[in-house]
């Protein structure tokens, strides 16, 4: 990469880091339930619960109260889940006939971990392996938060590694040589290979 196309970027990162980034009290969302791997579910969660606190309606007793839970509620989650990091990786892979050994080969990841990832149906990967998948797929925003966002990873606004990630998808910077040398230059943690 040229030394004035290394400038730009840096400057272009920047720039978006400071305008998107948020304080770690901005960003977290501590009184809310978690919802992000069952679609609709934040907007029912409000609506039965209101007034509970978080850990109320989280334990089970609470939860097959009839007075505090519809004998439906519970079926309704299970119908909305998602399917798993792992089930979601293998359907793109599938439906975009990617190779294996050429995916993990370009994000730098390891055949073990690899192997995990596609043995394990509950396997949580680092956030480091998941944008690296994420930029060897060439996902795009939406598809680049669903993903993680099935393992429980998101993009945080207030740490300057994922503003980074984000900012090279929007950008449709995909290579991971190009981004770690972007990320060195702008005095960011590079991705892990």
């Amino acid at each position: 990469m040229k030394e004035f196309e290394k400038a730009e970027l840096v400057n272009r990162l920047r720039n978006y880091i400071s305008e998107n980034r948020q304080s770690e009290k901005q960003s977290s969302k501590k009184d809310e339930l978690p919802h992000h791997s069952v679609p609709g579910i934040g907007s029912i969660i409000n609506t039965c619960f209101a007034g509970f606190t978080r850990m109320e309606c989280l334990t089970e007793d609470f939860l097959c109260n009839k007075e505090s839970a519809s004998p439906d509620f519970m079926k309704d989650i299970r119908s909305r889940k998602k399917s798993t990091f792992q089930e979601k990786l293998f359907e793109i892979i599938r439906t975009r006939n990617i190779d294996e050994v050429e995916l993990y080969t370009k994000a730098q990841i390891t055949k073990q971990t690899f192997s995990k990832i596609r043995s394990n149906g509950d396997y949580k990967p680092k956030k480091n392996t998941a944008y690296l998948l994420v930029l060897a797929l060439h996902l795009n925003i939406t598809e680049s938060e669903d993903l993680p966002g099935r393992a429980g990873i998101t993009f945080s606004t207030s740490r300057d590694f994922d503003l980074a990630i984000r900012f090279f998808i929007e950008q449709n910077i995909y290579d991971i040589f190009k981004i770690n040398e972007i990320l060195m230059a702008s005095g960011i943690k590079t991705l892990a290979g």
